[in-house]
C-alpha cells in the first residue's frame, strides 16, 4: 500500500511539473541566455531591450515597469507600438526566479499577443542579482 501511494504521488508531481512547463507563454528557444545577451550589447546589435520589473540596470533598456501593473502594460504597448513586427526584442524582470515571478508571463503575453515575431524572454531563473549582477556584466550608469 506504501509503494502504491508513494507511486501516486510522484506519479502526480511529474505530471504536475510537466503541466506547469506546458503552460508557459514562452517556448525554450524563446528563452535568452544573459551571456548571449551581453555579447549582442557588446557587438552593439540591433535590438531593443525592455525592462518589466522593478530593477532597470541593462544598459541601453527601456523601462516599462512591472509586467504585473496594467499601466506597465500599457507603457510597453507604447513602447512596442511603432516598432517592426520582426524586430528582435528582449524582456527581461530579475526581480525573482523565473518561475514565480508577477511580471514576465502578463508582458510577454501582451508583446506576443502584438505579433511580434522576433520576442525573446532572458533567463534569469534566480534573480537579475544572481544571474547579471554577480557575474560582472554590464549595467547602466
Amino acid at each position: 500500500m506504501k509503494n502504491y501511494i508513494l507511486f501516486t504521488l510522484i506519479f502526480l508531481f511529474f505530471v504536475n511539473f510537466n503541466f506547469a512547463q506546458q503552460n508557459e507563454p514562452w517556448t525554450a528557444d524563446q528563452l535568452m541566455e544573459t551571456v548571449e545577451l551581453v555579447e549582442k550589447i557588446k557587438s552593439s546589435d540591433d535590438m531593443t531591450i525592455i525592462h518589466i520589473g522593478f530593477e532597470d540596470m541593462i544598459p541601453g533598456s527601456l523601462n516599462a515597469g512591472p509586467g504585473m501593473e496594467e499601466e506597465s502594460l500599457e507603457a510597453l504597448k507604447f513602447i512596442l507600438k511603432d516598432l517592426p513586427k520582426d524586430e528582435d526584442i528582449v524582456l527581461y524582470c530579475g526581480c525573482c526566479p523565473m518561475d514565480v515571478c508577477p511580471n514576465i508571463r502578463p508582458a510577454f503575453e501582451t508583446a506576443s499577443d502584438l505579433g511580434f515575431t522576433n520576442l525573446k524572454l532572458l533567463d534569469i531563473p534566480t534573480s537579475i542579482k544572481a544571474d547579471w549582477l554577480d557575474k560582472g556584466y554590464p549595467v547602466k550608469q
